[in-house]
């Protein structure tokens, strides 16, 4: 990875084919790439506050300070809070903090589609569109 490049870091779980919980770490660089920095089986340690920002502040140790502008998460509580630690001391008052959009949108589409009507409308769709797409 390019060291002269702004960076964003984001970091979120995953839960992989083995159901083994994964805490990744990612930067994203001003030209689009992402390159994975960390990615750690957290299974038997758990989804903490103080192991992701255990995990994240050694990630992040990787990278000049000033290199990184914005770190992203979900809007788990624990991501919330590992966040605010991080962005806590003084020489890290540069970094903006964002919720992850998608996860956002996600939550919000979850809602919608929790009213019945909705989600009727949404499956006569999906069988319009799988019946047109056949043809």
């Amino acid at each position: 990875m390019s060291n002269d490049h702004t960076i964003a870091i984001e970091f979120d779980h995953w839960t992989d084919s083995c159901h083994r919980s994964l805490l990744g770490i990612i930067a994203l660089l001003n030209g689009g790439q992402q390159h994975i920095i960390s990615l750690e089986d957290v299974s038997l340690v758990g989804q903490s506050v103080a192991v992701m920002e255990s995990s994240t502040t050694a990630a992040l140790s990787k990278i000049s300070l000033e290199k990184f502008n914005s770190l992203v998460s979900d809007s788990a509580s624990n991501c919330v809070i590992t966040r605010n630690e991080i962005c806590k001391p003084k020489d890290h008052m540069h970094i903006i903090q964002h919720r992850c959009y998608a996860n956002w949108v996600n939550l919000i589409m979850r809602k919608i589609t929790e009213s019945s009507g909705m989600k009727d409308l949404i499956l006569e769709a999906l069988k319009s569109t799988n019946f047109l797409s056949t043809d």
